[in-house]
């Protein structure tokens, strides 16, 4: 039998000895109070008892992501699906030597012309693109008239630092200026050296170098 608190058995066995006049007869034995029916009993918890262990729940892998390859740009231009159907045709490592001699005729006959500048008539070439590039007519070009210049030729590319390394080979004397003479000297190598670039752009924008 379960043993109850020993204060909840006497305080209503006193209750029931004040309403009886005579004590109870030997070997009676009382009983459960209401009160000890009514209060829940707490299993007794040892100390040796392990405290419930909850587990983790599991956690899913996390699968690698993996980097992204880059994607090659679509030929664009003109031209782009004929050299597409010449490179499905011949091949690749053919296509490329075709297009190397292209280029390497190409651009000898940019040096041809350039070299012309020596010569009588390309002194007048030279002569006319400096009086056209200079527009305030004192005789000289700044940077931003040199850079007009090559811009209306085409050179757009050229920039900041292209401009800076060309002033800085033709002006001789260190006026931040260039002068006729000096044009002279400079303009042949950075018009080689441009229509060159040039040639190579036109033909992206075609659609040659597909």
């Amino acid at each position: 039998m379960t043993t109850r608190p020993a204060s909840l058995r006497t305080s209503y066995h006193a209750i029931v000895m004040q309403q009886c006049q005579e004590p109870p007869p030997p070997g009676f034995e009382w009983g459960l109070s209401p009160v000890e029916v009514a209060q829940p009993t707490a299993a007794p918890v040892s100390a040796a008892d392990p405290a419930p262990v909850t587990a983790d729940a599991p956690t899913a892998p996390v699968a690698a992501v993996s980097p992204t390859k880059p994607r090659k740009s679509t030929p664009t231009g003109p031209f782009a699906p004929l050299v597409v159907g010449a490179k499905n045709v011949m091949g690749t490592k053919e296509l490329n030597a075709l297009r190397a001699d292209i280029i390497g005729k190409h651009t000898k006959v940019i040096s041809a012309f350039v070299d012309t500048s020596e010569s009588s008539f390309g002194q007048l070439v030279l002569r006319r693109m400096f009086e056209a590039a200079d527009k305030d007519g004192n005789g000289t070009l700044d940077r931003e008239e040199i850079l007009d210049a090559l811009h209306a030729l085409g050179f757009t590319f050229v920039k900041e630092k292209q401009l800076d390394q060309m002033i800085g080979r033709g002006d001789v004397n260190d006026d931040d200026v260039i002068d006729f003479e000096e044009f002279v000297t400079e303009a042949p190598r950075s018009l080689r050296t441009n229509l060159v670039k040039l040639a190579k752009q036109n033909g992206h924008d075609l659609g040659f170098l597909a």
